[in-house]
């Protein structure tokens, strides 16, 4: 659902939010007057909110010959709002995607829950994320900036995994990690309800709340992970305990074949997985992570 609202938005574009990203900056911002009370977007009121702006980058000095043992000198340019706004635009509807996406996941997850009894529940907590709420800022005059607004994320950032790889990065603490788990297990979901044609990456955020996932602004759509999926993913104790298909490419399913006619014991269906080496969550692991309501 849309909601659409004129305000009038101040942006401290003086100063910066955190460190400059690869394509954004994050700037202090509110509005007046403040939004319509609502469920939804309560959280995107007054001081709860940062603005994102999305730059270029510029080489300096291209006309002179490049001096290949020096780094490139580049600046950061901004857009004409004309051009601003599709780009803007692909990010808001990345983060839809996104909620959607993780929707996919929890709808699978509460379905396969539901089936459980509460014996075999006993020490899983199902961490609950979201993605943080978020608008577009669309100046009424063509000369002026096109924001994203995001809803403030005020505990520690965590970065839980790159739009390179489909590991959870190292060096996370074990609640960190259990969400990362997670999430590579949602990767798992929406690849398999979309028919392998997608999951979301780069993950990062807060322990409830998700925020982008860098690249959004960047050509193309990795595609390329897209096809190494099969690959690359590394089943965990989420995706045996809610008793996904285990992850065979082409190759493999070959040679399982082809041992499987020159032996007396064939190994068991090469579709299934073996079972995890890896203890479940204890009761005493991380607590349950709720969204906001």
């Amino acid at each position: 659902m849309t909601n659409c609202f004129i305000v009038e938005l101040f942006v401290d574009a003086s100063s910066h939010i955190g460190s400059v990203r690869s394509f954004k900056t994050a700037h202090n911002a509110s509005f007046k007057p403040p939004l319509p009370e609502s469920d939804t977007i309560q959280q995107l009121n007054s001081s709860n909110i940062i603005a994102k702006r999305l730059f270029i980058h510029q080489r300096l000095n291209e006309s002179k010959p490049q001096d290949l043992t020096q780094p490139p000198r580049v600046k950061r340019v901004r857009m004409k709002a004309a051009d601003e706004l599709p780009r803007m635009l692909d990010e808001a509807n990345c983060l839809f995607w996104g909620v959607a996406l993780m929707r996919l996941v929890y709808d699978f997850v509460d379905h396969k829950l539901g089936k459980m009894s509460n014996s075999f529940l006993d020490g899983w907590d199902v961490p609950r994320l979201r993605f943080v709420l978020s608008g577009l800022a669309i100046p009424l005059s063509d000369t002026d900036a096109v924001y994203l607004i995001e809803e403030r994320i005020p505990d520690t950032f965590t970065k839980y995994m790159i739009n390179s790889s489909l590991k959870p990065m190292p060096n996370l603490d074990s609640a960190a990690m259990y969400i990362a788990e997670f999430l590579c297990f949602a990767q798992h979901v929406q690849y398999l309800k979309s028919e392998q044609r997608v999951f979301l990456s780069d993950f990062q955020g807060m322990s409830s709340d998700l925020n982008e996932y860098e690249g959004n602004f960047g050509a193309g759509n990795l595609s390329n992970m897209l096809k190494r999926f099969e690959l690359e993913h590394q089943c965990n104790e989420f995706c045996e305990f809610f008793d996904l298909d285990c992850l065979v490419v082409a190759d493999q399913q070959s040679a399982d074949s082809e041992s499987d006619d020159t032996t007396n014991n064939p190994e068991p269906d090469s579709n299934r997985r073996s079972s995890s080496s890896r203890p479940a969550p204890s009761a005493s692991g991380p607590a349950v992570w709720r969204p906001w309501s």
